[in-house]
């Protein structure tokens, strides 16, 4: 509209210089003296009808968007209380299966030196040979059992973790539905603040498209018996 104001204004401060273009007078519309002018205007006149086209097929596709999701709100089960709650539905304890492989202990067969017919020729190596064999024997067995010490503990430490998380999923669950018991008596009441959380909660329960934004407001007034939507909704393309 401002270029359009501009434009007659051009003409109107033209006329005021060099006398009347058709002769009109009084109330009558000026014509558009010159071709540049005319095809101004014809462009003007034609990008206004485009703009005009564009914003009618938008608002056409909001409807239809809009439209679809009544459609697919009409198909859905009636909502009440019992789908604002919720169950608590126990998870397995499913530790790192490293944690519950037991580490296997070291046999002295595998590091007792084999007997042979010098032995008796030199007692004295056998006896160091068998000395040196149940210290390494030893030191790895103390290193097992550390092994499976630490396997314990951790193993003991992941059990603890998933424990506490699942009595705090279900101490979660329970008073998300101590709330819901609370909610429906006040809205039972028609208290305005649990009626409007109540039918926010039953709009939430129907997504709305993603190719559909916006945002809605909800109010209960005791007085008339009913509430209000106040919002906009937007298609996106």
């Amino acid at each position: 509209m401002e270029r359009h104001s501009e434009f007659f204004s051009d003409i109107f401060d033209e006329s005021e210089q060099y006398g009347p273009l058709t002769g009109r007078t009084g109330d009558e519309a000026p014509s558009i003296p010159h071709q540049a002018d005319r095809e101004a205007w014809d462009y003007h006149v034609e990008r206004k009808h485009a703009e005009t086209t564009v914003l009618t097929e938008a608002v056409a596709a909001q409807v239809r968007a809009l439209e679809s999701v009544l459609v697919d709100a009409l198909a859905q089960p009636p909502f009440d209380f019992s789908r604002l709650r919720r169950s608590f539905e126990p998870v397995e304890f499913a530790p790192d299966p490293q944690l519950t492989a037991h580490t296997s202990m070291p046999d002295w067969d595998d590091y007792r030196p084999p007997s042979s017919t010098l032995d008796r020729l030199f007692p004295d190596g056998r006896r160091r040979a068998l000395r040196k064999a149940r210290a390494r024997f030893e030191a790895d067995l103390a290193e097992q059992k550390r092994r499976e010490t630490d396997r314990r503990r951790r193993l003991r430490d992941a059990r603890a973790e998933h424990d506490a998380a699942e009595h705090a999923r279900a101490q979660e669950v329970a008073r998300h539905n101590v709330y819901v018991d609370e909610l429906e008596q006040r809205v039972r009441e028609l208290d305005p603040h649990a009626v409007a959380e109540y039918f926010t909660r039953v709009a939430e329960a129907h997504p709305v498209p993603a190719h559909v934004a916006g945002a809605v407001d909800i109010s209960y007034d005791p007085e008339a018996g009913g509430c209000s939507w106040r919002g906009c909704c937007r298609t996106s393309t």
